[in-house]
C-alpha cells in the first residue's frame, strides 16, 4: 500500500515520493526495511530522539507528532517527513486501513469496567466455542483463540497490534472477536479505529488513581468507549452508579440495554433491561429467575458462586442476545460454564479447609468476593492479601478496613511491590485495621499462604487475594516465580 493511500484524509501533501509501506512499526529497535515508523510521545520516552535510527534501518516514511516539533528539529533524509498533529489518536485509524478494517468483518464485542473484564470475556469466549461460532480472545490472559490464548503483558494491546490481531482473527475465519477493554487504552487512543458491534460495561470502583489521578478522569475515560464509531449497541450495569448516570444519555445516542440485580432499579431507568426476580446462593453454584425484552429465561450453574458472578451472567446473556442466539440456547450454555483461572478458583482437598485463589486487587473487589465467600463458609473465613507497589497508595487502608470487616482473620503479605519498600507498604495497609481481628504479617507469599492452610480447619474458607492468574512476583524491576494457585496444590499434596 502506497503511503499516500494510508495517508487518506489526514495528510494529503505527498509531493516529493509516495513509497510503498510494507508494514507499520513505532518502536525502532523492532523496525525493518519498507515499514513507516510512527514518532510520537509517550509515557516513558519521546519516539521522535529515534527518528535518525529508524530512517538508518530503512524506514520508508516517517509520521511524526508535530505538536512540540519543527522540521529544524529533524534529521536530513531522502524520505517522506509527514508531521502529524495528535499522532497517537491517528495510529488506529492509520493502522486500520493497512490491515483493511478487519473489525468490519466480524462482530468485536469490547467490555471495559474496573472488575469483572477477564471473567466475561472468558465466559463469553467459552460461551461462543460452545455454539460453534470460533471467538478469539483479547485480554489480561492472552490473546488467541479460547483455550489456545498466549500471554501477553498488557490488558489492551497498542495500537498497530490491536488492528494486526483482528487481520490475524479474520484470516482464521473467527466469527467473533471478544476484548478487554482497559481505561488506560481508551486514554491513550489505541481502540481508534476499531469498531466495536457491542460495547458492555461491568462496574467503576477505585482503581489506577495513579495513572488517571481522581476517579472523575478514570469515569470519563471509561466512558469514552461508547463515544467510538460504529457502536452498535451498548450494554451496562444499571446497579452501577456510574451507569445509572450514564444510561439515559446514553440510550439517545444509541441502541442500549441494562441489567440488574434488582428489579425496582432496572424500573426507574426506563430503559430495555435484564433484571433477575429470584435468585438462590444458598445451594452449590447458583440459580436465578430472569425477565428479559425476550421473555423469562431460568439459569443454573453448579460451579459459579456469588452475586457478582450472577452480574457477570447477565452481561453474557445480553451480549449473546444481541448475537441473535435463543434464550434456550444461552439457558444451555451458561450452565456449563466454569470458573476461570484466578478467578474464584477453589482447591478443596476432603477433610481440609477450601481454598480460593482470586485476583481481586480493589477495595470493591476484595468486598464482593468476601462476601461472596461468607455465603458458603461455615467456620472462618480467612483473607490473605496485600497491595501492588508504584501504585495508588489510597486504596491500601481502604482494602485492610474491607478484610477486617468481612473476614474473621487476616493474613498480611506481598503483593508485587514493584520498586516500592515492601514494609513501606504494609505499613499504609496497616492504617486501615482498627485492632478489632488478628492480623498476622509475613512478607514472604509463599511462607504467608503456608500459614494461612496451617491454621485453617476443616470448614474455613481461605481467600488468597490479589495476584490471580500471575505466575510470578515483581521486585525491584525482577520477575520472580510466584503461582498462587502453583503453591497451593503442593501444599494440599503435602499438609
Amino acid at each position: 500500500m502506497h503511503l499516500s493511500q494510508l495517508l487518506t484524509d489526514i495528510y494529503s501533501d505527498i509531493v516529493d515520493s509516495n513509497p510503498v509501506v510494507k508494514g507499520l512499526c513505532q518502536d525502532s529497535r523492532q523496525l525493518t526495511s519498507g515499514e513507516l515508523f510512527f514518532a510520537y510521545p509517550g509515557i516513558g520516552t519521546d519516539g521522535r530522539r529515534f527518528i535518525k535510527e529508524a530512517i538508518e534501518k530503512g524506514a520508508a516514511a516517517i509520521l511524526f507528532e508535530s505538536e512540540g516539533n519543527t522540521n529544524a528539529n529533524l534529521p536530513d533524509a531522502r524520505i517522506p517527513m509527514v508531521p502529524i498533529r495528535d499522532l497517537a489518536s491517528q495510529l488506529g485509524p492509520i493502522a486500520a486501513r493497512f490491515y483493511d478494517y478487519p473489525s468490519r468483518y466480524l462482530p468485536v464485542l469490547g467490555i471495559t469496567g474496573t472488575n469483572g473484564k477477564t471473567t466475561c470475556t472468558q465466559f463469553l469466549a467459552d460461551s461462543l466455542q460452545q455454539l460453534q461460532r470460533p471467538c478469539g480472545v483479547i485480554g489480561t490472559l492472552g490473546n488467541g483463540f479460547y483455550d489456545h490464548l498466549k500471554p501477553t503483558q498488557l490488558t489492551t494491546p497498542d495500537a498497530i497490534e490491536l488492528q494486526q490481531l483482528l487481520a490475524d482473527f479474520r484470516t482464521q475465519n473467527a466469527q467473533a472477536v471478544v476484548m478487554e477493554v482497559s481505561s488506560h487504552r481508551l486514554a491513550q487512543h489505541r481502540l481508534n479505529g476499531t469498531e466495536f458491534s457491542v460495547a458492555a460495561f461491568t462496574n467503576l470502583t477505585r482503581d489506577h488513581l495513579d495513572y488517571h489521578g481522581t476517579m472523575e478522569a478514570y469515569a470519563k475515560a471509561k466512558r469514552s468507549f461508547f463515544d467510538l464509531p460504529g457502536i452498535q449497541q451498548a450494554i451496562l450495569n444499571a446497579d452501577d452508579p456510574y451507569a445509572q448516570y450514564w444510561l439515559p444519555e446514553l440510550a439517545k445516542q444509541l441502541p442500549v440495554y441494562a441489567y440488574s440485580l434488582h428489579p425496582a432499579q432496572a424500573d426507574l431507568l426506563h430503559i430495555p433491561h435484564i433484571v433477575v426476580k429470584k435468585c438462590d446462593f444458598a445451594h452449590r453454584g447458583l440459580q436465578a429467575e430472569i425477565d428479559t425484552p425476550w421473555g423469562e429465561v431460568f439459569i443454573e450453574n453448579p460451579f459459579l458462586i456469588g452475586r457478582f458472578n450472577l452480574s457477570n451472567l447477565l452481561l453474557v446473556l445480553t451480549v449473546l442476545k444481541s448475537l441473535h442466539f435463543s434464550l434456550a440456547e444461552i439457558s444451555e450454555v451458561i450452565s456449563r460454564l466454569k470458573g476461570v483461572k484466578g478467578r474464584m478458583q477453589t482447591f478443596h482437598v476432603p477433610g481440609k479447609a477450601v481454598v480460593v485463589v482470586d485476583y481481586a486487587h480493589t477495595p470493591d473487589a476484595l468486598q464482593q468476593v468476601l462476601r461472596a465467600l461468607r455465603l458458603h463458609c461455615k467456620g472462618k473465613l480467612y483473607c490473605l492479601f496485600g497491595c501492588g507497589g508504584d501504585r495508588d497508595r489510597g486504596k491500601r487502608p481502604l482494602m485492610a478496613a474491607i478484610a477486617e470487616r468481612e473476614a474473621d482473620s487476616i493474613i498480611l503479605t506481598n503483593d508485587n511491590p514493584r520498586n516500592e519498600d515492601p514494609q513501606q507498604i504494609m505499613q499504609d495497609i496497616q492504617e486501615g485495621f482498627s485492632g478489632g481481628k488478628p492480623v498476622y504479617c509475613e512478607e514472604n507469599r509463599q511462607a504467608a499462604i503456608r500459614y494461612a492452610l496451617q491454621k485453617a480447619q476443616a470448614e474455613d474458607i481461605v481467600l488468597i487475594a490479589g495476584k490471580g492468574h500471575e505466575t510470578y512476583q515483581l521486585i525491584k524491576g525482577i520477575q520472580y516465580p510466584c503461582d498462587d494457585a502453583v503453591e497451593i496444590r503442593r501444599l494440599l499434596s503435602h499438609f
